[in-house]
């Protein structure tokens, strides 16, 4: 019984975690017993005998099963999306060995490190924070504050009552938001306001929408003199609830707070000029405030994790009077900057053929 603590122990750690985890955990959990097992047959008993570690065994081949059908899906998740891999490739190549295009993507590499929210900020959609979460001294300077006369308009009377005041722009460093229902909500009105700024930003900086009734793509300052004006804008939808739901629990183990492209838009550009001059703007702009950058056009980026498709992906939050007016201000949203010619690459069926690579890897 020397073997059955901590093997139990392991197998209900296995079970515990789920997801992928769950193979390496059983792999563990059959590794231990078939050694625990096998050191109590050498050393106390003085004999071996294989039936007492059938239990172990029986986990180790279980695991080396699962692991191989999981290369077997990589690789056949791969082979699906080769071929539009190929020509994102072949167009970042070109790029690359363009003088000014290679200017451009070098510029905007110093760009991202300067600026300094390179992909490995940690973002998490967060509660906002409470007052009684500040130190005593602070917690009672907020609380007057609030109690006067030209604040309290601003703030329901049943926050005063039970003492939780809401902190304004300050996310709760322990508390993440769990709520599928209230990121949504946040999403509906933090997106409708990034639009406002979106409209801002190409403007100035030469920057397309899709349109509706034209193919492809229109600078938004042509759309603005035509008679249909704004309404020609094909705005993204929000994330759809199914794919949110999905991708929460494949790939962030039921943790909404990862969720950080339910409200989600994208400008697209002619040239790199105007794709870097776009991101100066959105850092520089005082209604928002940039969490994170993902820049996906740097040479030394791996395309295989996105199937050979590159942007420049931006994490924000909105920060007008508005946002917190209405409680978006805390919300997380994404902001693609993508060159035209990747963006016209991106046709419905390499989409659905992405869809299914994603679906067969599990993510």
């Amino acid at each position: 019984f020397a073997s059955e603590i901590p093997t139990s122990f392991m197998m209900a750690v296995a079970i515990f975690f789920q997801g992928p985890r769950i193979a390496y955990s059983l792999f563990a959990a059959g590794l231990v017993d078939v050694v625990l097992t096998t050191s109590v047959q050498v050393f106390l008993r003085e004999e071996f005998s294989v039936v007492y570690n059938v239990r172990g065994w029986i986990l180790i081949f279980t695991f080396l099963i699962l692991f191989a059908f999981r290369r077997w899906d990589l690789r056949r998740s791969r082979k699906m999306v080769l071929p539009d891999q190929q020509r994102y490739d072949e167009l970042w190549l070109q790029c690359c060995q363009d003088e000014d295009s290679r200017m451009g993507i070098e510029h905007l590499k110093n760009v991202v490190r300067m600026i300094g929210l390179d992909e490995r900020n940690y973002c998490r959609q967060k509660n906002r924070a409470c007052a009684d979460q500040l130190p005593r001294a602070l917690r009672l300077q907020y609380e007057n504050a609030m109690k006067e006369e030209q604040t309290t308009h601003r703030l329901n009377p049943i926050f005063l009552e039970i003492r939780k005041l809401p902190v304004q722009g300050q996310p709760s460093r322990q508390s993440v938001l769990a709520s599928f229902d209230q990121l949504y909500a946040q999403a509906a009105l933090a997106g409708l306001l990034l639009r406002q700024r979106l409209r801002v930003w190409a403007k100035a900086t030469d920057g397309m929408f899709e349109a509706r009734r034209a193919v492809g793509f229109a600078r938004y300052a042509d759309l603005l003199d035509q008679e249909t004006g704004e309404d020609d804008v094909k705005w993204p939808a929000m994330k759809r609830q199914e794919r949110a739901f999905e991708k929460m629990l494949r790939v962030y183990g039921g943790d909404a707070s990862h969720l950080l492209d339910i409200a989600r838009s994208c400008l697209v550009f002619d040239t790199m000029t105007s794709l870097t001059n776009c991101l100066g703007m959105i850092i520089t702009d005082e209604y928002v405030r940039v969490e994170r950058i993902k820049n996906r056009m740097d040479m030394s980026y791996d395309s295989n994790a996105t199937g050979g498709y590159r942007d420049v992906c931006i994490n924000l939050k909105m920060q007008n009077s508005q946002a917190i007016a209405v409680g978006a201000d805390l919300h997380i949203c994404e902001v693609q900057l993508i060159l035209r010619e990747f963006a016209e690459l991106r046709t419905s069926e390499g989409h659905r053929r992405y869809v299914q690579a994603r679906n067969v890897r599990g993510d």
